[in-house]
């Protein structure tokens, strides 16, 4: 129940991050897109390597084939390489796309408040209002950048090695199943009070930004 709970808490975070940042979504995909596809390339580099390692030391070895072990060493070099670039690409794109969305979506909110009426400004404080478009805009962004696109690429390479462990030597991949719910466990476990503490410490930036604006418009009484 509560792993059923969680995917469901995953499912409508995701549902309305996808709502709010949609027109930046679009402006933005191939990025995004490019950011994911050369993420695969970091996939494939991570399994490919430990398998021509177990060329040389299952085969090339203990056959004393010259040609095999070189051909597989190449091999090791090159998904070296190819891990190398393809994280250089992924970051590279992942970031100058995510800062484009969020630094849309801040205008967005920013316009919006422009067409707010007075009264708005009377009921919210001031720090508030910054904190929302300041902090809570690079919250946001924190969770895509840290949490969204990560969980992506993890499950992505969950699965790639699961079905790759599965039809290369089925004990190690039931291994790798096995320690799965574990992994999960420990997600579920420290999600709650870091949530906690990500609330109270807006709390507190909003608090802080209302005081710093109250010193900054005294400033010349003072």
């Amino acid at each position: 129940d509560m792993h059923s709970g969680e995917q469901g808490a995953f499912a409508a975070l995701y549902c309305k991050l996808h709502r709010l940042l949609a027109p930046e979504l679009r402006v933005n995909q191939l990025g995004l897109w490019s950011s994911y596809l050369f993420s695969l390339g970091q996939v494939a580099a991570s399994v490919a390597a430990p398998y021509y390692l177990s060329v040389i030391l299952d085969r090339a070895i203990p056959e004393q084939d010259l040609p095999l072990f070189y051909r597989s060493a190449i091999l090791i070099i090159l998904t070296f390489i190819l891990l190398f670039v393809s994280s250089l690409l992924t970051a590279r794109f992942e970031v100058q796309s995510i800062e484009r969305v969020f630094q849309g979506l801040r205008n967005r909110v920013v316009a919006s408040l422009l067409r707010k009426p007075l009264a708005l400004f009377s009921m919210h404080d001031s720090g508030d209002l910054i904190t929302r478009v300041s902090h809570d805009t690079e919250s946001l962004s924190r969770i895509v950048f840290d949490f969204i696109f990560p969980s992506l690429r993890h499950a992505t390479f969950v699965l790639v090695t699961v079905v790759f462990m599965l039809a290369w030597e089925w004990r190690l991949g039931l291994y790798t199943v096995a320690a799965l719910p574990a992994y999960l466990l420990l997600s579920v476990i420290f999600e709650k009070p870091l949530a906690t503490a990500s609330a109270l410490a807006r709390q507190r930036l909003s608090e802080q930004n209302e005081t710093l604006l109250d010193i900054l418009s005294g400033i010349r009484e003072l």
